[in-house]
C-alpha cells in the first residue's frame, strides 16, 4: 500500500502539482489550433500542431486517475454519502450554472434563440463533457468499490477494458491505414467487436481505476521502467501514426481517450509525478484548488480573445504556450476571486 498519508481531509502535494499539470495540458489542447487553422497537412506547422496535441493528449486522463486513487481509496475514509449528497449536487449546480452562461453568450453573439439555448443548455459546452463523465464515475464508485476491495477482481476489470477499450479497437483503427482488400468485411468486423465491448464510451472507468491500482499497488522499479518507456515510446509513435494517418485521408486520431499511446502517456505522466519530492507549497495548494475552474472559465477566455497564430513554427510553438499560459493565470485568478464569493463561490468553481 502507498505509504502517503491516508487521512480523508489530508492533501498529497504529488496529486495538487498533477492537478495544476493537467488543467495547464487542457488549456494548451484547446489553444492548439490544429482543428482550425487551414494548415497544408505535414507541412511544418502542422508538425508543431501535431506535437503538441500528442504531448498533451493525456491531461484529462490524468484528473480521472487522481480522483480514482482518492475516491476509491478506502484508507482515505471518504464516505459515500458524502459523495451523493455534497459532490455530485455540486458538480450539478456548477454544469447548470456555466452550461446557461455558454448557452446564453452563445445565443447573443449568433443571434439565437429560446431553442437554441435549450439545445445548447442540455448539451453543455464542448468541454463539459468532463462534468458528466466525473458524475457518472461518482455515481457508481460504491460498485467500483466493491471491484476494487479485491486486487484480483481490480486486476481483471484493468485487463478486460484494456483489450476489449484499448487493444482491439485500436487494431481495427490501425489496420484501416493500410488498403486491405474487402474492407468492408474490416467495418463489419469493428462493429461487432464495439457492440461486444461491454466496456464501450467508458473508458473514464479504466482511468479511474488504474489510478486507483497504480496509487495503492505501487509497481517495481523494473515495472515502472517498463511504464516510462512505453510512454515514450507512445509519444513517438502517436505522432508518426498521425502522420501517417493524415497523410492518407487528413485525419488525426492516435490521441483519444482509447488510444493506446494516450494510455501510455497517461500511466507515465502519472507515475512520474507521483515519485517527485513535491514539498506542501501555498502556491500548488490554491492552484490545484482551482483546476476546475480553470477547466472551466478557459474556454470562455479563449473565445473572447480570438488568438492569432504565425505560421512560422518557433513563434506557433511560443504562440500556443504563451496563450495557455495566459489563459491559465487568469482563469486562475477569477477561478480564485470566484470562490471565495460568500456562501455561493465553491459552487461557482
Amino acid at each position: 500500500m502507498n505509504s502517503i498519508s491516508q487521512t480523508p481531509n489530508s492533501r498529497i502535494p504529488a496529486f495538487d502539482l498533477m492537478r495544476i499539470i493537467a488543467a495547464f495540458g487542457v488549456v494548451v489542447l484547446h489553444v492548439n489550433p490544429m482543428a482550425r487553422l487551414d494548415t497544408p497537412v505535414l507541412s511544418s506547422t502542422w508538425h508543431v500542431m501535431n506535437i503538441m496535441g500528442v504531448l498533451f493528449s493525456c491531461s484529462v486522463q490524468l484528473f480521472f486517475m487522481i480522483s480514482g486513487a482518492l475516491l476509491l481509496s478506502p484508507e482515505r475514509g471518504f464516505s459515500i454519502e458524502r459523495l451523493y449528497r455534497k459532490r455530485l449536487p455540486r458538480l450539478g449546480i456548477i454544469f447548470l450554472f456555466w452550461s446557461a452562461l455558454y448557452a446564453v453568450t452563445h445565443c447573443l453573439l449568433y443571434g439565437k434563440g429560446k431553442w437554441t439555448f435549450l439545445n445548447q443548455f442540455i448539451r453543455g459546452h464542448y468541454h463539459m463533457w468532463f462534468l458528466f463523465a466525473i458524475a457518472a464515475l461518482y455515481w457508481i464508485t460504491p460498485l467500483l468499490r466493491q471491484i476494487t476491495a479485491s486486487r484480483d477482481s481490480t486486476r481483471y476489470l484493468l485487463l478486460s477494458c484494456f483489450m476489449m477499450s484499448f487493444v482491439f479497437p485500436r487494431l481495427m483503427e490501425f489496420l484501416h491505414l493500410f488498403p486491405l482488400p474487402h474492407m468492408d468485411v474490416l467495418e463489419s468486423l469493428q462493429s461487432a467487436m464495439n457492440q461486444l465491448n461491454p466496456y464501450r464510451s467508458l473508458s473514464s472507468i479504466y482511468y479511474y481505476v488504474l489510478g486507483y491500482s497504480l496509487f495503492a499497488f505501487p509497481p517495481s522499479h523494473r515495472r515502472k521502467t517498463v511504464i516510462y518507456l512505453c510512454s515514450i515510446f507512445g509519444f513517438l509513435s502517436a505522432c508518426f501514426l498521425n502522420i501517417w494517418q493524415a497523410s492518407r485521408d487528413n485525419a488525426v486520431s492516435f490521441t483519444t481517450n482509447t488510444s493506446l499511446p494516450a494510455l501510455a502517456m497517461a500511466a507515465g505522466a502519472y507515475l512520474f509525478i507521483l515519485s517527485l519530492d513535491v514539498h506542501p507549497s501555498s502556491v500548488i495548494t490554491h492552484l490545484s484548488r482551482a483546476s476546475l475552474g480553470i477547466y472551466l472559465l478557459h474556454p470562455f477566455l479563449l473565445e473572447r480573445f480570438s488568438p492569432v497564430f504565425s505560421s512560422n513554427p518557433i513563434l506557433l510553438s511560443l504562440g500556443i504556450l504563451g496563450w495557455a499560459l495566459l489563459l491559465f493565470i487568469f482563469s486562475a485568478v477569477l477561478s480564485v476571486f470566484l470562490s471565495r464569493i460568500p456562501k455561493v463561490g465553491s459552487y461557482f468553481v
